[in-house]
């Protein structure tokens, strides 16, 4: 069901990227070629933003996080291969949520209803959509939904703080170099970390 789910959220922002880009369909090898080498080369500094981050939660607030323990286990391949497929979807779909359609919402408001512009605009609307893009990961129904125990962990702080940061990585990829290689590192990202958390 969450397989079927993920490949049907690709499907559905392909489908509506295709219809509101008013071009007929057509694939260019080379193109496609260049952008997926430009996807993984920009999917890899959230590795490096991670362990930044991590460090200096870890060095800011040590001693009052908790730390939550973790299960683990052996690799299932059905799952493994089901995660993948998520990762794509989800990178596609977040994407498409946070970056084309809550940040441009955002841009709007704030320049309509707060008579912002410039640097102001622009950097509130960067770190509002990635608080929104963190948050977004710990709903109700999230493998780590938000409670008063989680989020006195350590494991949320580092998690939360990164997830911030990366909402603000992948608005910025976003604004220079447009969806399509926003969504392909975020989608190489995720791909990347589901194998080294499969395999860890």
């Amino acid at each position: 069901q969450r397989l079927s789910f993920g490949l049907f959220r690709v499907m559905v922002v392909f489908m509506f990227l295709q219809q509101a880009s008013g071009k007929s369909l057509r694939f260019r090898g080379g193109t496609l070629a260049l952008m997926v080498m430009e996807s993984i080369v920009f999917a890899l500094p959230p590795f490096f933003l991670g362990k930044v981050v991590t460090h200096l939660v870890d060095t800011g607030i040590p001693v009052i996080a908790a730390s939550v323990a973790r299960e683990g286990g052996r690799v299932d391949l059905f799952t493994y291969i089901m995660n993948l497929v998520l990762a794509v979807g989800a990178g596609v779909y977040e994407e498409f949520l946070f970056r084309m359609l809550l940040l441009g919402a955002l841009f709007g408001v704030f320049r309509r209803v707060f008579r912002m512009e410039g640097t102001t605009l622009y950097v509130v609307a960067m770190i509002t959509q990635a608080f929104l893009f963190a948050l977004f990961h710990h709903l109700p129904g999230s493998v780590h939904p938000l409670s008063w125990e989680y989020v006195q962990s350590l494991e949320f702080m580092r998690a939360f703080a990164f997830r911030s940061v990366a909402g603000v990585y992948f608005a910025y990829l976003y604004q220079e170099r447009g969806f399509g290689i926003a969504a392909g590192s975020h989608a190489f990202y995720d791909v990347v970390a589901v194998t080294l958390n499969a395999f860890r």
